[in-house]
């Protein structure tokens, strides 16, 4: 096996995450994280040495998934990101009660918040690769994860 192809099946459980994240469908994430390593794996020779192959696949995982929910015709207009705030994965430690409460709190971020959280947070990337995957400045993510925290402590605080 290639240093190449060991690098991308390392990276398997936090695309798998991602793609769950995203699909809400722990069989459609499982194909969709092979079909993603597939393509990888086939456009290696596209993949620039020196640059973040986890944001480079995760670029060609959440490509591939709004192509199949595109043709399955699933996908959700959803101008003002309500739907999108909902996708995340939860950490599998905490206690349930606190893990609905988390949910809950999380699903009252706005989109584009609830994005970047899920990007440093749970997928533990780099601002600056997190900013590049959203295709904005790397000050926009750390603002909207610092806005997110901060909400995030507003809102279990209040529940508690």
């Amino acid at each position: 096996m290639s240093e190449f192809a060991l690098e991308v099946a390392g990276l398997r459980p936090r695309l798998l995450a991602y793609a769950v994240a995203l699909s809400k469908d722990e069989t459609f994430a499982e194909d969709l994280t092979q079909e993603t390593i597939t393509k990888a794996l086939e456009k290696q020779h596209q993949f620039r040495r020196g640059t973040n192959l986890l944001a480079w696949m995760t670029t060609i995982l959440r490509n591939l998934f709004l192509t199949l929910v595109r043709r399955e015709g699933r996908i959700v207009e959803d101008p003002e990101g309500t739907h999108e705030a909902t996708l995340h994965v939860p950490p599998g430690q905490l206690p349930r009660e606190e893990l609905r409460d988390v949910e809950t709190a999380i699903g009252k971020l706005p989109a584009k918040q609830s994005r970047s959280l899920y990007l440093i947070a749970v997928m533990g990337m780099e601002y600056d690769e997190a900013a590049l995957l959203a295709d904005v400045p790397t000050g926009t993510v750390k603002s909207q994860v610092s806005r997110a925290r901060s909400k995030l402590k507003e809102l279990l605080n209040e529940h508690l």
